[in-house]
């Protein structure tokens, strides 16, 4: 089944990458903006990219957790949230371990928060969109970091993750990441209300 999860996750980043006029292999698009540049590192450049705050037309942006950094908090303690949750149904009641829960989070954090200027999931275009169009950029995100952090996680452990385990984490991380995203939404369209 990790097999099956690394094959979808491969597949969903080329759909994702060939969508946005991304060579998905033989990289040859740089993004060139005043915050980040590859070519010091030898990838050759044939056209620029342009960040999301450039240029509002553009269909493929660069965006980071630096970028919406509140955002990027309740991304991650959502997906420690998923373990606590998951550790305390499988722990015998009133035990407690942190470093259990958080070394269970850690291959989906990481995933959730590497893949993230692929998925745009920390865009500064959402902010200004409905809220039907982030949980679109959610699904995103999820549809390719989630199924990388199953991966992570069964090479953590040495183990292939079990079937149930693996549709039990794709649903409940859609449910508690997608419904955290939503309230996080709400409460940052009435603030901006309030203020403007």
């Amino acid at each position: 089944m990790m097999r099956l999860s690394a094959i979808f996750s491969v597949c969903a980043t080329i759909v994702l990458m060939q969508s946005a006029n991304v060579e998905a292999f033989g990289v040859t698009t740089v993004v060139k903006s005043p915050r980040q540049s590859f070519s010091s590192v030898g990838v050759r450049q044939s056209r620029p990219l342009k960040m999301a705050s450039d240029d509002k037309d553009n269909q493929f942006s660069i965006s980071s957790p630096l970028d919406r950094p509140l955002l990027a908090v309740v991304d991650t303690v959502s997906l420690v949230a998923f373990a606590g949750i998951g550790y305390a149904a499988h722990a015998p009641p009133g035990s407690l371990d942190i470093v259990a829960i958080l070394k269970t989070a850690l291959p989906f954090v990481i995933a959730w928060l590497a893949t993230s200027p692929l998925t745009g999931v920390y865009s500064l275009d959402n902010k200004e969109n409905n809220i039907q169009s982030g949980l679109v950029t959610t699904l995103k995100g999820w549809i390719i970091a989630v199924p990388l952090g199953i991966v992570g996680r069964g090479l953590i452990r040495g183990v292939t993750p079990p079937v149930p385990f693996i549709v039990v984490t794709l649903i409940s991380t859609l449910v508690i990441v997608g419904g955290a995203r939503l309230m996080f939404s709400i409460v940052e369209n009435l603030v901006a209300e309030k203020v403007n």
